[in-house]
């Protein structure tokens, strides 16, 4: 009896280590999502125009929305995998009513929070610091319009940022060699 009681204090302990350390890092996640989205909320996510490169990036996909490919639809070959991801997004809005603009937006929404959430874990993987984690996960929606473009939507540069830093995240955790 008294050894099961060790062992079970013992894992009381080691659980209650795991636990923190992860209410740590992941708790931290859901604050940098609330401020990406406090930013492309005030940045006007719901009744910001489309710019003219964005107008041509909603074009595409919305018409891969509806099964044309991408590049039949315009001469763009920036990246097609954003605009079937955002086609995507406006298949997934049309299902449960939303309107297509909405719909990419909130991808692009969804994009931004991975890819700010995915910077703030690389720095935490890497040094330990949440306090570092979250400088470098908010600094990050400083950076070059990034929360403009997710505002805006159908923009590739916040699909491409998002990609780079899951990357370097999969490398930090040692996924890749």
């Amino acid at each position: 009896a008294r050894a099961a009681g060790l062992v079970v204090r013992d894992a009381r302990r080691w659980w209650a280590g795991r636990a923190g350390a992860a209410m740590k890092r992941y708790g931290s996640v859901l604050v940098w999502a609330a401020i990406a989205v406090a930013l492309c909320l005030h940045a006007g996510l719901w009744n910001r125009t489309l710019s003219a490169d964005n107008r041509l990036y909603f074009y595409i996909a919305e018409r891969a929305a509806s099964g044309v490919p991408p590049h039949v639809s315009a001469p763009d070959v920036k990246n097609q995998l954003a605009t079937l991801v955002s086609g995507a997004s406006i298949v997934a809005g049309r299902a449960v009513g939303l309107d297509d603009v909405r719909a990419g937006r909130l991808a692009s929404l969804a994009t931004l929070v991975a890819g700010v959430s995915a910077v703030g874990l690389v720095v935490f993987e890497l040094g330990g610091s949440t306090a570092a984690a979250a400088v470098a996960a908010v600094s990050t929606l400083a950076f070059g319009s990034l929360v403009d473009h997710a505002a805006i939507g159908f923009n590739p540069k916040v699909l491409l940022f998002a990609l780079i830093a899951w990357t370097h995240l999969l490398l930090a955790r040692g996924r890749f060699g």
